[in-house]
């Protein structure tokens, strides 16, 4: 997997809506740290101007 920094926005905006359906829907395997890894892409994509609500 890439780094936070290396991913293209639609990559990240991709892997956000991912992981936000698994924590969502309960299918996530591993749930901290697919909260943490969200939490690093929202953070990414607010550093280049995108707003998250």
């Amino acid at each position: 997997m890439s780094t936070i920094k290396d991913q293209t926005d639609q990559e990240l905006q991709e892997e956000m809506t991912t992981l936000m359906h698994a924590l969502t829907t309960r299918s996530s395997t591993n749930w901290e740290a697919d909260r943490q890894r969200l939490g690093a892409v929202t953070d990414e994509l607010e550093s280049r101007g995108y707003k998250i609500s």
